[in-house]
């Protein structure tokens, strides 16, 4: 648990608050099955990945005030990531992107990503160990490509569509 409950909690909490609501405003497009698994994958490659990373062989980097487990992490990996992906599949599908389109959306969700995570740093929510900004770039593309690749399985598998 978290020893102090300070700005870089509330920054991160507000931030979940943002994303979720931008999420929630938008209007219904998919199946709430079909938002569920993607919600569901979402988490569950979230938390692999930072439960890897942000431990020790690893030990890349930590979370709020320290390594460890932190409700408001959990909170985060529970709310922020999979409204934020869920953001990005809805316009995604919306738009119909493919091709030039789709590759300057992805470069566009990785800037906007890179920033917040150095906001993420500033603000003391990341400490890197043995990690950097620089090592973050192309990660994001990778992370969207899987999670279209998981929406259109879901698709493929699912009534999608309301």
């Amino acid at each position: 648990m978290a020893s102090t409950f300070d700005w870089n909690e509330i920054f991160f909490l507000a931030s979940t608050l943002v994303s979720v609501t931008i999420a929630y405003l938008l209007p219904r497009r998919f199946h709430p099955y079909a938002t569920f698994s993607l919600w569901i994958f979402v988490v569950i490659f979230i938390e692999t990945i930072d439960y890897t990373l942000g431990v020790r062989p690893y030990d890349f980097y930590h979370f709020l005030d320290g390594p460890g487990y932190q409700i408001t992490v959990g909170i985060a990996h529970f709310f922020l990531y999979p409204s934020a992906a869920y953001i990005f599949i809805y316009f995604y599908d919306k738009w119909q992107l493919r091709g030039k389109r789709l590759a300057l959306y992805i470069t566009g969700w990785t800037v906007v990503s890179v920033f917040y995570e150095w906001l993420c740093v500033v603000n003391e929510v990341l400490t890197y160990i043995h990690w950097n900004l620089l090592l973050s770039i192309p990660t994001y593309p990778v992370a969207c490509l899987i999670t279209i690749t998981v929406f259109h399985f879901i698709k493929r598998n699912f009534s999608l569509h309301w």
